[in-house]
């Protein structure tokens, strides 16, 4: 299986890349937004479980909204007996989660060593999120958790964010628009992906996806390895397993 995943890479003349759950650990912070905005504006601390559903249910309600966090934010104020708007509710969140996604957000363990070792063995990188550029913008220019293991806009050519595309994941746009600006083929990718969204999506797209663990996902767990070629425990194992020193800088990745 090894040698498969290895050859795969050598073969390949992009690899594409998710951003929160699979580079950064970033999934939590925004139960840690939620907690601590509560707690600010209504006195008290949920459950960080229950908020996270509560906050997924919400949004996939308010998912054809213009901003569906703002439909959220006003879910939160009925919950939590707030007497503000979404919108208000909102500009507070927005605030807060400035300050922690700069400070708190931290790349996943082999993060920085796996796209370094790609892009030496002469692999094209692109981003391809659903996240807000804004998000984006934080951890290339201003979160120096990040930028000092490595810098977004010098490894990646192509980022595409959530104003890119009018469907989130699993709707395969974000990643039939990268292969666009790319200038490739579905066949000459990879996708490295978390979610069951994500693999669904780049697998749709006809890409060639590989899955990492990773503990919001746990439970798509069969689902994901059913869809991807191969789940890895991280990418410190990924890359251990494709042993990019070997890869022929030659191949067409170059």
């Amino acid at each position: 299986m090894s040698t498969s995943v290895q050859n795969l890479f050598s073969r390949c003349k992009a690899v594409i890349f998710d951003l929160d759950g699979t580079l950064i650990n970033s999934l939590d912070v925004w139960s840690r937004v939620d907690e601590v905005l509560i707690h600010r504006l209504a006195g008290c601390t949920p459950e960080r479980k229950e908020l996270y559903a509560f906050q997924q249910q919400s949004i996939a309600r308010h998912r054809n909204l213009p901003n569906p966090y703002t439909g959220y934010c006003s879910d939160l104020g009925q919950a939590f007996g707030l007497n503000m708007s979404g919108e208000q509710i909102h500009k507070e969140r927005f605030a807060l989660s400035r300050q922690m996604l700069s400070t708190q957000v931290r790349l996943k363990d082999g993060a920085a060593d796996l796209l370094l070792a790609l892009k030496a063995c002469g692999k094209r990188l692109a981003l391809a999120t659903t996240t807000r550029r804004a998000n984006v913008d934080i951890y290339s220019d201003i979160n120096e958790n990040i930028r000092n293991r490595v810098k977004f806009r010098e490894v990646f050519e192509s980022v595409l964010a959530m104003e890119d595309v009018l469907n989130k994941k699993p709707d395969p746009e974000v990643y039939l628009k990268t292969l666009a600006v790319l200038g490739l083929k579905a066949s000459e990718c990879i996708v490295i992906e978390d979610s069951l969204e994500g693999v669904r999506a780049a697998s749709t797209a006809g890409i060639t996806v590989f899955a990492v663990a990773d503990g919001w996902s746990a439970g798509d767990a069969g689902e994901i390895a059913r869809i991807a070629r191969r789940v890895f425990p991280s990418l410190t194992a990924l890359l251990e397993t494709i042993q990019p020193e070997t890869l022929d800088k030659g191949a067409p990745g170059r």
